[in-house]
């Protein structure tokens, strides 16, 4: 599918995929392997909306028989070389097939990000619990290796400042005198304001 996808302008011959498969994949079809390759091409493969028929599958294996003896009688030969003919032609890869390729590439992908989230994740555990025991180690560490023991707070000894109190009292008792000053000539006016009515 992969090559059939790059091929997506040109097209690929049934030939030319085989060779490159066989290439890419270091390996070359046996008779019933190729026979499965021919199949699953025509499934998947198609030139103008026509693809590959039963009679073709057929005749593939006169095409192998005249591939590996060189003898066929005429009529065999024909029927060799009709399908040899079409499988030459130039095929394209069917959408269903390239959008199965694609959502596997996808699969691929997902899969790869998953391992590598997976791995990540446990690192950031391993490097928890490494702090966790160090931090231990650390608290248990400064408990028994301290040579004096904790000593008691000292005595707080909270002292007044006056000097600011006796300013304070002054400055209140001069704001009393006002006040009261105030009342007594609010008083008067009020006495005053009576009489006069």
């Amino acid at each position: 599918m992969e090559i059939g996808l790059a091929n997506e302008e040109k097209g690929i011959s049934y030939f030319d995929l085989v060779e490159q498969v066989q290439t890419s994949l270091g390996f070359k079809f046996g008779k019933q392997s190729e026979l499965t390759f021919l199949i699953w091409f025509g499934n998947n493969f198609s030139k103008s909306e026509k693809r590959l028929n039963h009679e073709d599958y057929s005749n593939f294996k006169w095409l192998q028989e005249l591939r590996s003896s060189g003898v066929l009688d005429a009529s065999l030969k024909q029927r060799a070389d009709t399908v040899k003919s079409r499988l030459s032609f130039k095929y394209w890869l069917d959408g269903l097939a390239a959008k199965q390729y694609l959502d596997y590439v996808e699969l691929q992908e997902s899969r790869k990000a998953a391992i590598q989230a997976r791995k990540q994740s446990n690192k950031s555990i391993w490097i928890a619990i490494g702090a966790i025991i160090v931090s231990s180690a650390l608290g248990l560490y400064s408990l028994y290796n301290t040579s004096e023991p904790p000593q008691p707070p000292f005595e707080v000894k909270v002292i007044e400042d006056k000097t600011n109190t006796k300013q304070l009292q002054k400055r209140v008792d001069s704001l009393k005198n006002e006040i009261y000053e105030a009342q007594m000539i609010i008083d008067s006016y009020e006495t005053d304001l009576s009489s006069i009515n």
